[in-house]
């Protein structure tokens, strides 16, 4: 039978400050490229990932060229090698607040001409475009993430335009998906399953909600892992559990969830937290959420080259 539980906000908002961090700080360097690849079309990918990036929500995002100190002549951008003083450069960024800095090289943009038949018959084009993007942290300089990235090589991505410039601009279209893939894997999100309200049916949880919204820029149809939290040896570890499918985001930091995967082990580890709380709240610890990159059939056909 189901029923519904309404339990105090305030055994999980305590716990709040420590699972919500501010959002990262990210300085986006100029992309390099392959010497047969044009800046212009290079400078293509750039804006079309960065724009992708600001979408999410997930970061605050700087662009190095709105920076003074970090500005560089054209002809440098020209260059494979890493632009000026790479130590000079991190620490002008770490001052400036950068927890993170976004690499980019974009190793390929292939342009095929074709043509209509026909009495009106005329000239179109077809593009593909694959490029590396790496994250550094700003804090030990270390590359902490990296992804390749192609587009225009699988049905699903192909476009045309009636100038290469177009069809760069039209196949950079589905760089939206493949941003939002990079961002859920290495940028993670991460809140709390609050314990206030949710639905249990046949000794499972069904419904619950979690501390994530639009000021995340979560979505309906967001997919979250969820973590229970303890201490092993005196440490605190993480022990996946289950998981979430976003079905309404309800304001700025709460959205209502459904559970897709594991409500028994959530119900058995929510239970285990509130008792935790009453006998030794110093170690209780809420449920813990994670952004996760959304699978699935369309998914598996954006990575299959036909």
């Amino acid at each position: 039978m189901k029923k519904k539980l309404l339990l105090t906000a305030v055994l999980a908002l305590g716990a709040l400050t420590g699972v919500m961090a501010q959002k990262p700080v990210v300085y986006v360097e100029y992309f390099s490229y392959s010497s047969d690849i044009g800046s212009a079309m290079a400078e293509q990918v750039r804006n079309s990932v960065m724009a992708n990036i600001t979408k999410t929500e997930r970061v605050e995002l700087i662009d190095v060229a709105s920076v003074p100190s970090l500005q560089v002549e054209s002809e440098r951008r020209r260059q494979e090698a890493a632009m000026g003083d790479e130590t000079a450069r991190l620490g002008v960024m770490q001052q400036a607040g950068a927890t993170h800095i976004l690499q980019g090289y974009v190793s390929q943009i292939g342009i095929k001409k074709s043509r209509t038949e026909g009495e009106n018959a005329h000239d179109f084009y077809s593009a593909t475009v694959d490029y590396t993007l790496k994250v550094i942290d700003a804090s030990t300089g270390k590359l902490s993430a990296t992804a390749n990235i192609s587009l225009g090589h699988s049905m699903l991505d192909l476009s045309t335009g009636a100038t290469p410039e177009e069809a760069v601009a039209a196949v950079l279209k589905a760089n939206k998906k493949k941003i939002q893939d990079f961002m859920d894997e290495h940028f993670k999100l991460k809140a709390i399953v609050l314990a206030e309200e949710f639905t249990i049916d046949d000794d499972e949880i069904e419904t619950c909600l979690v501390t994530l919204g639009s000021d995340h820029g979560i979505t309906k149809g967001q997919q979250l892992e969820v973590f229970s939290v303890r201490f092993i040896a005196g440490r605190e570890t993480q022990k996946l559990i289950g998981a979430l499918k976003v079905t309404e985001v309800m304001a700025g930091d709460i959205s209502q969830c459904k559970v897709s995967k594991g409500g028994k082990e959530i119900k058995t580890a929510m239970d285990e937290y509130l008792k935790l709380m009453s006998e030794d709240p110093a170690h209780a610890r809420p449920l813990v959420v994670s952004t996760k990159k959304k699978t699935g059939l369309g998914a598996k056909l954006r990575s299959i080259n036909f």
